[in-house]
């Protein structure tokens, strides 16, 4: 499990109703106090994407509740038309940051929320190539030619 900083966690009330926030620390903990013994929705984002939303019971004083969220690393295998893994390509996904392929045409983006993100991809002699990849699990491996 990795811990996951300044990630806003929101908490509404039974009927939907926003109650209070804050981001998680250092540790990756957001501490609430003196909340009262009720239902709350739980929703936590990261990166501005809701990466998790869970309705859960307070029932004792000092509770704690541990909140799995869809954070991945998105690992992409550049090859050609052979199926052979391409070196050096760049890899630009769109709004996170741009990468280079090692010596066996993969690159890793680490700790992303599980949305769709545009990758745009060029190589001197190649044509560039955008497409769209939908994260969903964690090591998600995309080769794609």
């Amino acid at each position: 499990m990795v811990t996951v900083l300044k990630s806003l966690i929101e908490l509404y009330s039974a009927n939907g109703t926003y109650f209070i926030s804050a981001l998680t620390n250092s540790s990756g903990w957001a501490d609430f106090i003196n909340l009262a013994n009720t239902t709350f929705n739980i929703r936590t984002f990261y990166q501005g994407i809701q990466v998790s939303n869970l309705t859960d019971t307070l029932s004792v004083q000092g509770q704690i509740r541990i909140v799995n969220a869809g954070i991945f690393d998105l690992i992409v295998n550049m090859v050609n038309e052979k199926g052979d893994n391409m070196p050096n390509v760049i890899a630009n996904l769109l709004g996170i940051g741009t990468k280079t392929t090692n010596s066996t045409g993969y690159v890793v983006f680490e700790n992303l929320p599980s949305t769709t993100y545009s990758i745009k991809v060029s190589l001197e002699g190649y044509r560039d190539k955008s497409l769209e990849i939908m994260l969903t699990s964690e090591d998600q491996n995309n080769k794609k030619k």
